[in-house]
């Protein structure tokens, strides 16, 4: 008869908690259209987007993130592509999870993480559109400048009023 292999720790505990009940691995969907939005970004951890040269594209990837944590109920503030220790704390929200301050500090948004709450955005019935909708617009440099300055212009009237308009 051939003996069975050894089973690691690990291997147990992944094979225990799959079968309890309690809790569920599950798996990532590469495929799923959320998941495009930020693929390529995890593992995500504290501080992420700060003080870093990040690409747009890097930053939009994060801002999807947070939309997506947003919309499964943790509140991180504003989506602004940083992930900062509100952000974290709202991703512990939205996986069910309390985290302490120590926890927020080595916390890492990783694939399995990513997996929850992508089951989770499937059963709220979430899409990629709705997050999408989500991440406010950059504004350009250049148009910044041009738009934000009133342009004055009076207007014959008696009362000696000046309309200003906005372009």
């Amino acid at each position: 008869l051939a003996a069975e292999p050894e089973v690691t720790p690990e291997e147990e505990a992944e094979e225990t908690t799959a079968t309890d009940g309690a809790e569920t691995a599950v798996a990532l969907d590469e495929s799923d259209p959320i998941y495009a939005l930020f693929k390529g970004i995890l593992p995500l951890k504290k501080g992420d987007g700060y003080n870093q040269k990040k690409s747009s594209d890097e930053r939009t990837k994060i801002k999807s993130v947070q939309a997506l944590i947003k919309s499964l109920g943790g509140d991180l503030g504003k989506i602004d592509g940083q992930f900062g220790p509100k952000s974290v704390k709202g991703a512990c929200k939205a996986i069910g999870k309390e985290c302490t301050d120590a926890e927020v500090d080595t916390f890492v948004l990783d694939n399995a993480i990513a997996a929850t709450m992508l089951a989770s955005a499937k059963e709220k019935e979430i899409t990629a559109t709705s997050l999408t909708a989500m991440i406010p617009a950059a504004s350009s440099s250049s148009s910044s400048s041009s738009s934000s300055t009133p342009s004055s212009t009076t207007t014959p009237s008696d009362s000696g009023t000046v309309e200003i308009v906005f372009s």
